[in-house]
């Protein structure tokens, strides 16, 4: 999907260990997205190319790439609230993106309803191109 579109930056903290691409399968021209989510928490792992338009201009890429961003956005603002039990994990790349975060109490509802906004979001991209866009969870 097209990240490089946008400005590069990465949030580091110590959730991840590394283990971005730990659940992911698929073939090289799918983005596959592994969302995770429980009380208060969710993290979503996006790894892959679309293939389903020119590159730099393919329409998936271009969806998958707005919903990844509307996250990072959502958790930024969270964070800035202090709704966050620590800060996020945002890191987007070239073909790969990570989020995560952890609610504090007061932010346990935002971070739900942030988890089935982009669940709905990535599903519809699923539904629509199904050989480009592979979601578990």
């Amino acid at each position: 999907f097209c990240i490089f579109h946008f400005p590069f930056y990465i949030i580091p903290n110590n959730r991840t260990n590394g283990a971005i691409n730990r659940n992911l399968k698929g073939g090289d021209t799918m983005t596959r997205i592994l969302m995770e989510r429980g009380d208060g928490w969710l993290r979503i792992s996006m790894e892959g190319h679309a293939g389903f338009g020119a590159y730099g201009s393919d329409p998936v890429c271009g969806g998958l790439s707005a919903l990844a961003y509307t996250g990072a956005r959502m958790l930024e603002e969270l964070d800035a609230e202090g709704k966050l039990a620590e800060p996020p994990l945002i890191r987007l790349e070239p073909g790969m993106a990570l989020l995560a975060g952890s609610a504090n109490a007061e932010g346990k509802e935002a971070i739900s309803y942030l988890a089935k906004f982009l669940m709905g979001g990535f599903r519809l991209m699923e539904d629509s191109f199904p050989t480009a866009v592979s979601v578990q969870s």
